[in-house]
């Protein structure tokens, strides 16, 4: 592109509409500055794409938008460019643009406690190791929970829980319940996959694989049981049912191997031994007095 420089340009190559009572000519306009303009506007147009429209005086108002958009890049943490406002941020009617208090359902800025978060000398935002360790732990006191028999507020069966009742839990369903189980987390209380009745029955307390290469677990069955706490050196094996027994002991008495007595006598050993056979009393169990509490297990999260 270059300035009008035809003879009647002004020294510095501009336009003037002339004087004639000096006399100064106007300066005439060249086809060579015409087409250069020409040019240079075609150049801007096509540059983006369009196609000359004879009719459409917007062209050159296009192309320019277009360009922008292409040329400008989008923002990046390592490079400059085009930045979209988004819900953080606020633009006022002057075009000032601030950024917005961050709130649970907003996105924005954020004050760092020193607690769980800071920001260094770069301005980098980062979460406090102490407060990772304590998610950590945490993490480690829930999947301690997974299988473990506890106490519920409720007959109402809690999400990612199930009754200890011997159903079967799929390790498809429950990764963490199997992730458990491979750790060897019920260490103790897997009886064999192909324990018979009788052994089943003496191991209420144990879980149950399907299979040799198993794909869950059935439940242990701790309905209607008293728990007995098991330490290291307990006399019986953790998770074992015992059936309900008194402690072994002894009666004394006098024994009598013969006696006469007369029909006096008689009567009264006869009363004896109405008064020592009262009949059957009871219930159905030995058992102490108690209370029927929920009990439920934590399958841990779901697939």
């Amino acid at each position: 592109m270059h300035r009008i420089d035809s003879s009647t340009a002004t020294p510095d190559n501009k336009f003037t509409e002339g004087d004639p009572t000096i006399p100064v000519a106007a300066t005439t306009v060249t086809a060579d500055w015409l087409n250069s303009v020409q040019e240079e506007l075609v150049k801007v147009v096509t540059e983006a794409g369009l196609e000359l429209d004879k009719p459409d005086t917007s062209q050159l108002w296009q192309a320019i938008v277009k360009i922008i958009g292409v040329k400008a890049p989008i923002a990046t943490t390592k490079a400059p460019g085009l930045v979209q406002v988004g819900s953080g941020l606020a633009v006022t009617a002057a075009g000032l643009l601030s950024v917005l208090v961050a709130t649970a359902a907003r996105a924005g800025i954020m004050q760092p406690d020193g607690t769980t978060c800071a920001v260094d000398a770069n301005g980098v935002l980062s979460v406090i190791k102490k407060a990772d360790a304590a998610v950590e732990r945490l993490e480690v006191l829930r999947k301690l929970t997974i299988g473990a028999p506890k106490f519920h507020r409720s007959t109402v069966l809690p999400d990612d829980h199930a009754w200890p009742d011997g159903s079967f839990v799929e390790f498809e369903d429950w990764p963490e319940f199997y992730e458990i189980y491979e750790q060897g987390g019920f260490t103790g209380l897997v009886m064999p996959w192909d324990a018979d009745t009788e052994e089943q029955a003496a191991n209420l307390g144990k879980f149950r694989p399907n299979a040799a290469n198993p794909t869950g677990l059935y439940l242990p069955l701790h309905g209607g049981q008293f728990f007995r706490n098991w330490v290291l050196g307990a006399s019986e094996s953790a998770g074992a049912w015992k059936a309900d027994s008194f402690r072994s002991h002894t009666h004394s008495g006098v024994y009598v191997s013969s006696v006469q007595t007369s029909a006096t006598q008689s009567n009264a050993l006869n009363l004896a031994r109405n008064v020592g056979n009262s009949g059957v009393t009871g219930g159905t169990e030995t058992v102490p007095q108690h209370i029927w509490q929920p009990v439920i297990l934590y399958l841990g999260r779901p697939k």
